[in-house]
Order: C-alpha cells, then sequence, then structure tokens
C-alpha cells in the first residue's frame, strides 16, 4: 500500500501509528510510529505515550505536517511532473 490515508492524517496535524509494510515506511518516514501487524502491546504504549504527552504528541504533528508540505504538496507534485513531461514535448 502507499499510505495515502497516512498522508491525509498528518496534512490534518494527526500523529500516525502505523504498521511497516508496503510503502509506509517510504511515507512516514521519521515521523511516524510504527507498530507491528500483531504487536499490540507496541500499539498500545505508542497510544498512550501520545495520549499522555502532549509535547510529544505536538513534535509528532508539527513534523508530520511539514513533512507532506515538503513532499506531497500540490505544488511540489506539479513541479516534478513537469519536469518529466517537458522534456518528452520539447
Amino acid at each position: 500500500t502507499f499510505g495515502l490515508a497516512n498522508i491525509e492524517a498528518m496534512s490534518c496535524g494527526i500523529p500516525v501509528i502505523s504498521s511497516p509494510v508496503g510503502a509506509v515506511p517510504e511515507v512516514l518516514g521519521d515521523v511516524g510510529l510504527y507498530a507491528a501487524p500483531d504487536d499490540y502491546c507496541a500499539l498500545a504504549d505508542h497510544v498512550t505515550r501520545v495520549a499522555t504527552d502532549p509535547q510529544y504528541a505536538t513534535d509528532l504533528r508539527l513534523r508530520g505536517r511539514q513533512r507532506v508540505l515538503d513532499l506531497y504538496s500540490i505544488e511540489r507534485r506539479r513541479l516534478a511532473l513537469l519536469s518529466r513531461v517537458l522534456p518528452l514535448i520539447s
């Protein structure tokens, strides 16, 4: 999976806890929290820390939002597309 839901969550400033499957680690990078699909203890630990440590949660929110702006903004995607299309039509 590409991880579109994770990008949407980060763009809304929501800390993301996900399994490291498919392209998710590439999408989340170091701003996501990871728990294996069957590791309920790790999932619970991440949820607890985000829920009880406001400074940590705020850091994840801000860095996640910035990651989306840096890597997945419409402007960045438009420029990447243009850089690939223009040489083909020139």
